[in-house]
């Protein structure tokens, strides 16, 4: 950057398209990424209550995707996008049958299970908010399609993971504290997921509730960390049982 791009009028003026490009980016990749879990909560019933939670949890991954695009090449950070997009759709979908054939949703070990299901039912809400995510998922790669590689330099690359970070983290934080005390049961040994919001998230003893409160993005993140830490016991006992 040149002395004279340094001052910020003529920055501004000068690289206009790109920040616009930038901001148009970023916006679509919030708005693909938000719009399935937004729909999702709205057929299994938004809680009144914490309605800032799940948005916090789920702006906080995909902040964090956006954190991660940054430092990636053009080609890479379309695909990554672009899968992920495509992912966040599946799992809405796949939820919302099993939220139409069992009355609830399930971990995404059950997902398989999908399969046999018999009467296959899927919102129409759901279709067209996958569509709409869809449509503008294809827009925002072209925009990045049409974006000019950058590169960040060290003192950038620190400024973004920093940023990336204190987002996140902010978001994540701020969703926790949202959705108020953590309480025991008054056996004393476990927490009971009927006493406050807090519990629900924590104990995880009913999926659809928890979804209610921390949206598809975080509900999906724990279940895949359950499922592996039960693969991972499992793998255990076996060995130790040879």
């Amino acid at each position: 950057m040149t002395k004279q791009d340094k001052q910020p009028y003529t920055y501004l003026r000068t690289h206009y398209r790109f920040l616009i490009s930038i901001f148009l980016i970023i916006i679509g990749i919030i708005v693909s990424l938000l719009l399935p879990d937004i729909i999702l909560r709205k057929e299994i019933g938004l809680e009144i209550k914490a309605t800032w939670s799940p948005f916090l949890f789920t702006l906080s991954w995909i902040f964090l995707l956006i954190g991660i695009m940054i430092f990636l090449k053009k080609r890479t950070r379309m695909i990554l996008y672009g899968i992920t997009v495509g992912l966040s759709n599946i799992t809405v979908i796949l939820q919302d049958l099993f939220l139409n054939s069992q009355d609830k949703m399930v971990q995404v070990e059950s997902f398989l299970t999908v399969f046999k299901i018999k009467n296959v039912s899927i919102d129409t809400n759901i279709i067209i908010g996958s569509v709409i995510s869809l449509v503008i998922m294809v827009i925002t790669l072209i925009l990045l399609k049409k974006q000019e590689e950058f590169h960040l330099d060290h003192y950038q690359k620190i400024y973004s993971l920093l940023i990336t970070i204190i987002l996140v983290g902010l978001c994540k934080g701020s969703a926790t504290t949202l959705l108020g005390p953590e309480m025991i049961s008054k056996s004393g040994r476990e927490i009971d997921p009927n006493l406050f919001e807090k519990n629900t998230y924590l104990a995880r003893k009913n999926i659809t509730k928890t979804m209610k409160i921390s949206g598809v993005y975080e509900e999906t993140y724990r279940s895949i960390c359950e499922w592996l830490g039960k693969e991972y016991e499992k793998r255990n006992l076996e060995e130790e049982s040879l």
